[in-house]
C-alpha cells in the first residue's frame, strides 16, 4: 500500500462473523473476518455493523490514522454514528476510539457489499464436516455418511485463505459471478 494514497474500508457483519477489506485506488490490500464471540453474536444488527467497523478500525490502524479513510457500510444508521446521544459503555468506548480517526461512512447497498459480505460469512463458508470413527473401522473418514455428524472450523491464512475464499465463493450461488 501506498501511504500517500487515500484508504477505502468495507464492513460487513452477518449472524456468526464479521468481515472487511481494506482498499485503495480500487484494489484490495488486505482483507480480514472472524467469527463473532458467543457474547457478541446478541448484538443487535446496528452494534454487530459497528464491531465490524471496530474491528478493522483498530487492525489496520497503523494505515488509517491521520488521513481521510472512506468506510462503506451497508447499514445506513452508521452514517450518524457520531450523534447518538443516549449512550452504553460499549458504544462510549467505540465513539471514543473513532475519535482518533477522519472517516467518511457512506452507505452502500447490500448487494454490492459483495467482498467484505463474503468475508463476513467466512465462518459459515469454512466449515467442514467429519465424521467421527467406529472403534472398529480404524481412523474417521469423511465418506463414512451412515455415522453421526460433527462439525470442525479451519482456520486459514495467507494464500490459503484467499485460496478457500475463491472456492467458496465459486460455489456460492449468490456470490459465484464475482470472480
Amino acid at each position: 500500500p501506498d501511504q500517500a494514497k487515500p484508504f477505502e474500508l468495507t464492513t460487513d457483519a452477518s449472524q456468526y462473523a464479521i468481515g472487511a477489506v481494506l482498499s485503495q485506488d480500487g484494489h484490495p490490500v488486505a482483507f480480514e473476518s472472524r467469527k463473532l464471540q458467543p457474547a457478541e453474536i446478541n448484538y443487535t444488527v446496528r452494534d454487530k455493523e459497528a464491531l465490524a467497523l471496530i474491528y478493522a478500525l483498530k487492525k489496520w490502524r497503523v494505515y488509517l490514522l491521520d488521513k481521510r479513510t472512506v468506510v462503506y457500510t451497508d447499514h445506513r444508521s452508521l452514517q450518524h454514528i457520531g450523534t447518538q446521544q443516549v449512550l452504553n459503555s460499549r458504544w462510549a468506548r467505540w465513539l471514543e476510539l473513532l475519535a482518533d480517526f477522519d472517516l467518511d461512512i457512506r452507505y452502500v447497498q447490500g448487494t454490492r457489499n459483495r467482498v467484505a459480505d463474503a468475508l463476513s460469512r467466512l465462518g459459515e463458508c469454512n466449515a467442514i464436516t467429519t465424521t467421527p470413527a467406529d472403534p472398529d473401522d480404524g481412523p474417521s473418514t469423511a465418506s463414512n455418511t451412515s455415522a453421526s455428524t460433527t462439525t470442525a472450523t479451519t482456520v486459514a491464512t495467507g494464500e490459503d485463505l484467499a485460496k478457500s475464499i475463491k472456492e467458496a465463493l465459486a460455489s456460492d450461488d449468490d456470490f459465484g459471478d464475482i470472480l
